[in-house]
């Protein structure tokens, strides 16, 4: 966290957030940091912010909900009744009033106080639209380590998985109809990969789920549409074993029994969910 907020509260930093991390990165493998270890580290920081202002957002949302209920149901009293209003005006003021926040308010409306965030150590604030684009900024500092790391062919074997990682499940994807699917739903089929490089399995069997792929996988290509032969090739994909992919699966279904802590796909929900609509034909984002 702190050199994810060093780097934005300072002002010759701040605007340079991607060439910021990647110094900051060779500075850490002084200290024997490893790529992976030390970008997954910044991520989590930014998801840590996201949450903060996610916490802020429901709670609002559950009381403003809260409200209409109670005006709604006749539990909400009024103090401010003038002459010629009655209870039932004060109830459709309430639920119009509850209505336009609820349709107006956004996550982007948020922001994570800096001083209670941190317990004094940091002042001012942090808007949600300025946390995606920090977290934006730490992944294109990531990818270009990788890039560099690609062109000088650099013999670490963690490199030579990813790549490996990389380039065999693009084409396993693209065998199992993927290309295609999000070109209907346009949605770029490249930004997809790169989440899948930089985010892994778990983030990527959670999109895969809120996209509908896994049961477009299922219909098409497994045998008498069975969901062990959905994990079967979720596994494959990921060169993962099947009860690692079964877990992940099955914990973003309703009612599901698996455990969140250790199948943590469930935990990528909120930010899958958002990245869909974001990435979606409509919003600035060419096929």
């Amino acid at each position: 966290m702190k050199i994810v907020l060093d780097g934005v509260v300072d002002e010759n930093t701040s605007r340079y957030l991607d060439k910021y991390f990647y110094r900051e990165f060779k500075k850490a493998t002084v200290q024997f940091y490893d790529y992976e270890e030390f970008y997954n580290g910044l991520i989590g920081a930014t998801d840590k912010l996201i949450s903060d202002i996610n916490s802020q957002y429901y709670k609002n949302q559950n009381e403003l909900l809260k409200m209409k209920n109670l005006a709604v149901s006749g539990e909400l009293g009024y103090l401010d009744i003038k002459e010629g209003e009655t209870i039932a005006d004060k109830v459709k003021d309430t639920v119009k009033y509850v209505n336009e926040e609820l349709n107006n308010i956004t996550k982007f409306n948020y922001s994570v106080n800096l001083f209670q965030f941190t317990g004094d150590r940091y002042r001012g604030s942090l808007y949600y639209g300025r946390v995606l684009e920090i977290k934006q900024k730490v992944i294109s500092a990531y990818e270009r380590i990788l890039q560099e790391l690609l062109k000088e062919e650099v013999s670490k074997t963690k490199v030579k998985e990813t790549v490996s990682f990389v380039s065999t499940i693009e084409k396993k994807l693209i065998e199992y109809g993927l290309e295609g699917f999000l070109e209907e739903k346009g949605i770029s089929f490249s930004k997809v990969i790169q989440l899948i490089k930089t985010r892994g399995c778990e983030f990527s069997i959670c999109l895969f789920h809120h996209l509908d792929y896994l049961e477009y996988l299922k219909r098409n290509y497994c045998e008498r549409q069975n969901r062990e032969e959905l994990h079967k090739l979720v596994a494959n994909f990921f060169n993962i074993p099947k009860r690692r992919a079964k877990g992940n699966i099955n914990v973003l279904t309703p009612h599901s029994k698996e455990r969140k802590e250790v199948y943590t796909s469930v935990n990528n929900r909120t930010e899958v969910v958002e990245w869909i609509s974001q990435n979606k034909l409509g919003h600035d984002n060419p096929k």
